[in-house]
């Protein structure tokens, strides 16, 4: 059977339990995230952009300076990107990634502008 193009996949398909925002950055089990254009209801099927750039939220404060380039996760108990890729306990709960930094913040910044990657 031939394999046919679906669609171009800056976006997938997600139907969340609870309400999602307009920002708000969802976890796609543990190989990605994706980020709501558009509200979406709870139960309802919506999309998540899996593709572009976008500011998203971070800590503040020593360590949170990300040089452009790095690599960064989100924190799924904070709802803030990380540039550990696990929460360091044991056993390690992996964070699923979010993107790289396209410029370095403040470490008084709460947000950084990342190139969405997997």
């Amino acid at each position: 059977m031939a394999r046919q193009w679906q669609k171009e996949g800056n976006t997938v398909d997600h139907t969340p339990v609870g309400a999602v925002a307009v920002g708000a950055m969802v976890a796609i089990g543990t190989g990605m995230v994706g980020i709501a254009d558009r509200p979406i209801a709870a139960g309802e099927l919506g999309a998540l952009a899996v593709e572009g750039v976008y500011y998203v939220d971070k800590a503040t404060g020593s360590g949170t300076n990300f040089a452009v380039g790095t690599k960064l996760y989100l924190n799924t108990s904070t709802g803030k990107v990380t540039s550990s890729a696990t929460d360091g306990g044991s056993p390690a709960v992996a964070y699923p990634p979010v993107g790289i930094v396209l410029v370095q913040p403040a470490t008084t910044d709460a947000e950084v502008l990342v190139k969405l990657s997997r």
